[in-house]
């Protein structure tokens, strides 16, 4: 039996990916700066930081595998760049030391597709030209280099895995501030989404179990620095976001639209290393993750209001 060590255990990610270890009898072990949340109470739980190396090595003890979430967000990355280097470049380091002292045999790092930067030309693949445009972005990268590098040195297998935009419905029902998640929220009360920035901004929105799917299966490989992007291959503009929205839930609106001068970023994966050596396609439309997104918003407010 596997013994996963997942950082950042309490987050988005973490705990969907958890979730479905834990189905499939999977030991597990947490690790996170925040409390163990409820519905991880089945689970080895450990609170710590990744930016203090004695918590990693403590944490690592005994695992097979680390699967490296933990990190600051793009939000946050802009107003405390430090902290934000610290925890996603230095807690990297920290991470990929302790493994490699404790003969871990795998290490899947999920970077960013925020690394491409404002791509040339679309599709992006894992070899085109890499251009951060944020602070996250940039310490993201940085924990790509260390597990090349790593894995180049010191044998250690790391795989790194390059998320698009990831979206669905969060574990525990929390709200989160990501455009569709506005956006399904906003028309769940009869308001109409507003797109505050450029409507032909594009994204590669990919589900939240597509992405758990891909995580564990680069967790039953060996990697040796290997990059791959983890994305659907399709891009879906901010307008036709929210009118596919609108078209799921039958509201009677329509966007609205506060245009910016923020240049508009278009991102779209080229999925063909996934498929090639992960094995990996995704498999939930936009669609049906946005219905069901719906769905649980709608269970929500119907709680709320009785």
């Amino acid at each position: 039996m596997q013994h996963v060590l997942v950082t950042g255990a309490s987050g988005y990610i973490g705990q969907h990916l958890i979730e479905s270890l834990l189905k499939d009898n999977v030991a597990v072990q947490g690790f996170s700066r925040g409390p163990r949340p409820v519905g991880l109470s089945a689970i080895e739980w450990q609170r710590g930081d990744v930016r203090r190396l004695a918590d990693v090595q403590q944490a690592v003890q005994d695992c097979d595998a680390v699967v490296h979430l933990a990190c600051l967000p793009l939000g946050q990355s802009l107003q405390d760049p430090l902290s934000d280097f610290h925890v996603n470049a230095l807690g990297t380091f920290n991470v990929l030391y302790a493994a490699r002292a404790a003969a871990v045999r795998q290490v899947v790092y999920t970077s960013t597709a925020q690394v491409y930067g404002y791509p040339e030309r679309l599709p992006v693949g894992e070899e085109d030209v890499i251009q951060p445009a944020s602070p996250y972005a940039a310490s993201k990268l940085c924990g790509e280099v260390l597990c090349t590098t790593f894995a180049r040195c010191y044998g250690l297998g790391t795989i790194i895995l390059r998320l698009f935009n990831v979206y669905g419905a969060p574990v525990d029902g929390s709200e989160r501030a990501t455009v569709e998640a506005v956006f399904v929220r906003r028309v769940a009360q009869g308001l109409p989404p507003v797109i505050k920035g450029d409507p032909e901004e594009g994204r590669d929105f990919i589900h939240v179990s597509d992405v758990v799917r891909a995580i564990r299966l680069a967790l039953d490989m060996r990697g040796a620095g290997k990059v791959i992007n983890v994305g659907t291959g399709v891009m879906t503009t901010l307008l036709e976001l929210a009118r596919l929205v609108i078209a799921i839930s039958g509201a009677k609106v329509s966007p609205v639209i506060e245009k910016t001068d923020v240049r508009p970023m278009r991102i779209q994966a080229d999925v063909r290393r996934a498929r090639q050596v992960l094995g990996f396609q995704a498999e939930i439309s936009l669609f049906a993750g946005l219905s069901q997104m719906l769905e649980q918003v709608r269970s929500h407010q119907e709680v709320v209001a009785s």
